[in-house]
């Protein structure tokens, strides 16, 4: 998340992950999960297309499992790019960071 963060992705992310990353001293903005009633939840920001990449892996309960599909099912009917691994979103990182870096003035 930092390094998404730092070649210029917004990160967006439900609670137990914004007091992760709030806690490792990363900018993140908090929506609400499939279950709370707050204004958006994550199916409403991602059906809005205010969302470039969504990087969701599997959940421990049964809850988090079946949120998980709903979120990556929403994902893909909306076009938006889906990495459910970690070592996936690395490499992809990897790549961003690179073409960051090559577009960057001289």
């Amino acid at each position: 998340a930092q390094r998404f963060h730092q070649i210029g992705y917004q990160i967006i992310a439900t609670s137990g992950t914004e007091k992760f990353l709030t806690s490792k001293q990363i900018p993140v903005q908090t929506i609400a999960k499939l279950d709370e009633t707050k204004n958006e939840n994550i199916l409403d920001v991602i059906a809005t297309g205010k969302v470039q990449l969504v990087i969701n892996t599997t959940g421990r309960t049964k809850k988090d499992v079946k949120d998980g599909e709903l979120i990556r099912k929403s994902t893909i009917e909306n076009g938006i790019p889906l990495l459910t691994s970690l070592d996936t979103a690395a490499a992809i990182l990897s790549v961003l960071e690179a073409r960051t870096f090559l577009t960057q003035p001289l």
